[in-house]
């Protein structure tokens, strides 16, 4: 059965909601703000991967292109609930893409479990930032431009009580940077690996990673770094992952303890194992289990 709705700004097109399964075909919505040249109504194309997982694409203004991203409906998805679904917003970390967990078994399975819309973004090698050096990179300003967009079109929360960001390695950086430019639209970050006390040349080599040149002169490093914005946290839910032989063990351990010098409440884990995708994916369920109660879902 096909059916068209309208919801205010929205329109759901060609959804089946045969045996309370809902499926996308394509969303269509009217942007807040339309620039002169830009199309009036974008459209989130969408590919129905199984399970309530979407492999999607939208134009983003930010970048004057498409760029795609990924979606995970949750069991029952009701488009006309009246308490809406909360939203967790993850993103991925360099050399992966918006499908790399969807793609991985483990990985795919606790996205499979969560009771939220689960926003999965592409961000190419970004580092999830507006770049200063490349006007054709302009990932921050895209990242709330696409979670405004699918806040508009799905049945989500708009409350920040109700919603979450977090990534790992490079998106670890790029959402904790977002919820420091954004703190009303979350109230839960979460980082698994993440580089967030950098770029920090004060770490030894080992320790480090190298700064890419799409975050501009090396006077501008401090000002990217997230560690100098913590007492921005504060009422914040914030958990840390990383690993005993990670090169960004020492900088989640110098964030969590400017977060206690602060005053802040956070959690700090350590799990067997380095930078690796392998502690991501070990990570995962304890992250989310810890989003689930901080965004008041219930599995």
């Amino acid at each position: 059965m096909v059916r068209r709705t309208a919801f205010a700004l929205l329109l759901l097109s060609g959804f089946s909601a045969t045996a309370g399964e809902f499926t996308i075909e394509s969303l269509t919505f009217e942007p807040r703000e339309a620039s002169p040249g830009e199309p009036a109504v974008l459209t989130i194309t969408t590919e129905e991967l199984g399970g309530g997982f979407y492999d999607c694409a939208m134009f983003s203004r930010a970048l004057g292109r498409s760029e795609r991203f990924a979606l995970h409906l949750p069991e029952g998805y009701d488009p006309r609930r009246p308490e809406p679904y909360p939203l967790l917003v993850f993103l991925h970390g360099k050399g992966r893409n918006h499908r790399s967990l969807i793609d991985d078994s483990a990985a795919r399975a606790v996205l499979a479990q969560s009771p939220c819309v689960v926003l999965l973004p592409n961000g190419e090698q970004s580092w999830w930032i507006d770049s200063p050096v490349d006007p054709s990179s302009r990932y921050q300003t895209h990242l709330k431009q696409l979670i405004d967009s699918v806040t508009g079109a799905l049945n989500v929360s708009h409350d920040a009580q109700h919603r979450a960001i977090g990534g790992w390695s490079m998106g670890g950086f790029g959402s904790i940077r977002f919820l420091l430019a954004y703190p009303e639209m979350f109230t839960a970050w979460g980082g698994i690996v993440g580089l967030v006390d950098w770029p920090n040349p004060e770490y030894p080599e080992e320790d480090n990673y190298s700064v890419p040149d799409i975050l501009g002169p090396s006077e501008n490093w401090p000002a990217w770094n997230p560690a100098a914005g913590v007492s921005r946290l504060a009422a914040k839910h914030l958990f840390l992952f990383t690993g005993t032989a990670a090169f960004d063990r020492k900088m989640n351990e110098s964030f969590a303890r400017k977060l206690e010098e602060a005053q802040i409440l956070h959690e700090l884990y350590v799990l067997e194992g380095g930078h690796t995708f392998e502690v991501v994916v070990e990570a995962l369920p304890q992250l989310f289990e810890r989003f689930h109660a901080a965004v008041g879902a219930s599995p």
